[in-house]
């Protein structure tokens, strides 16, 4: 493994834990828009294995109690309904963060929580919408965070 860098936040600030929290796209028809998952599994859909050409696989911390979702990370957008559909068969939502975040953590031995609300559907893709639904759930999901998540982590 080489070095890992000294000037990161983790290096320098050495956190207890990191949370990854922010919006994801659903893949199928489970999910409605602002519906909040604590993320059980990341996948990194398009940077498979050179010799087993299967997808990365990174596992972050999971607190009980909070319902769970898979998520696939990707370079770009999944916008188009068809994209949404092929990942659908190895996880719930897709963002483009999530598994550099958990990597990250693990190269620091830093627990990893990711949690994310769905900001959009595959009928709900357009440049506008998105950003919008983001606007509207942001609030109430961040209100989530900080009744919920936090005080069950500082209770630990």
């Amino acid at each position: 493994m080489p070095p890992l860098p000294r000037h990161t936040a983790c290096a320098v600030f050495h956190p207890e834990a990191l949370l990854n929290l922010g919006a994801a796209g659903a893949t199928g028809p489970a999910f409605v828009r602002g519906d909040i998952r604590h993320i059980s599994g990341v996948i990194e859909y398009d940077r498979p294995h050179l010799r087993t050409a299967t997808p990365h696989i990174h596992i972050p911390s999971v607190l009980p109690g909070f319902p769970t979702a898979s998520l696939a990370t990707q370079d770009r957008a999944a916008i188009d309904k068809n994209a949404r559909e092929e990942i659908a068969r190895v996880a719930d939502l897709v963002d483009m963060e999530g598994a550099s975040v958990v990597q990250a953590a693990h190269m620091f031995g830093t627990p990893c929580y990711l949690f994310k609300f769905v900001s959009d559907t595959s009928d709900h893709t357009g440049p506008n919408d998105i950003i919008d639904y983001i606007n509207a759930y942001r609030s109430t999901f961040f209100e989530y965070i900080v009744k919920t998540v936090i005080s069950q982590l500082t209770e630990q």
